[in-house]
């Protein structure tokens, strides 16, 4: 398209200062007399393109004139280099990186620079696997390509899962695909980290009729139980990042009160016994009784190992 190939003149001009007709027209496979009529349409749109007749000569756009100004501030290119970096981190792709780097000529140096906010999906130890899991199924999902991988679910139960991905979703601390799977004639979310060996296939598919109601499809989790929980109030501290500030009651003896709804699966446990020594369990009696269940069997397998 026309409106295509000016903002992608422009682009050129800024990241490289000044280019020839003759290089524009191989670079964007079209025609000399093509290329002058984009220059006059830039200019007539107010873009200040400069020509430079002779040896040396060529297109150039005034170093005065910054796209900013004419479609964002420097505040919101940032903010969109910053998410740019942001995605980098997950799927390391080369069209994002170009993205970046186009984006980065619209704006000042001294813009550019600022690392007053840093998104970073990948893991605090580099994480070739997870990088190259990522990569595959980001792929997929932009061709629209089957993938076959092996799932591992909370009970370490394995299954062959062929899907048709859909979306890349990064909710909490975790990344999920959501995909049509063709074992369950249905759709799910898969967490990322449970996903083993995934192949992208050369089999394509097509979206489905009913794809459209995944647009507001909601977390498939299992109802949530309401949790009373009571702390020592030096806990505070393991508090923040687990519970919201309004879940946290400070009670008249100083102790800590905490109300908080959560599905009944690993994922509670595993919070709860992270606050195994500070936590108290008011209700539900059943999650109670499990921890100790789970504690009781902890230590009837370690016990046996102290000295």
């Amino acid at each position: 398209m026309k409106i295509d190939r000016l903002l992608s003149i422009v682009l050129l001009l800024l990241n490289r200062g000044k280019v020839t007709a003759p290089e524009l027209a191989e670079y964007f496979e079209t025609s000399i007399r093509t290329i002058y009529r984009d220059i006059e349409t830039l200019c007539i749109a107010g873009i200040p393109v400069i020509s430079q007749q002779g040896t040396g000569g060529g297109f150039s756009i005034s170093p005065n004139f910054k796209m900013d100004r004419q479609v964002f501030t420097s505040s919101e290119l940032l903010a969109l280099i910053t998410g740019l970096k942001g995605v980098q981190s997950a799927f390391r792709d080369p069209s994002v990186s170009a993205a970046i780097e186009k984006v980065k000529a619209l704006v000042p140096e001294a813009v550019t620079a600022d690392k007053s906010v840093v998104i970073d999906f990948s893991t605090w130890d580099y994480n070739t696997t997870q990088h190259e899991r990522m990569s595959v199924l980001y792929k997929a999902v932009l061709s629209r390509r089957l993938v076959k991988f092996e799932y591992a679910n909370l009970q370490n139960e394995t299954t062959t899962r062929t899907v048709e991905p859909i979306r890349l979703y990064f909710k909490g601390s975790a990344w999920y695909l959501l995909s049509f799977c063709l074992l369950k004639s249905d759709y799910r979310f898969f967490r990322v980290s449970r996903i083993h060996d995934p192949v992208m296939l050369e089999k394509t598919f097509k979206p489905r009729p009913d794809e459209e109601k995944t647009q507001g499809m909601e977390w498939r989790t299992k109802p949530g139980a309401r949790l009373l929980l009571k702390f020592p109030a030096d806990a505070r501290g393991r508090l923040f990042g687990k519970f919201d500030d309004n879940q946290i009651k400070a009670n008249p003896d100083g102790t800590l009160q905490v109300t908080a709804v959560f599905p009944t699966d690993e994922w509670v446990y595993g919070l709860l016994l992270g606050l195994a020594d500070v936590v108290e369990v008011l209700e539900p009696a059943e999650i109670r009784n499990e921890l100790l269940r789970r504690t009781g069997i902890f230590f009837k397998i370690n016990s046996k190992l102290t000295d």
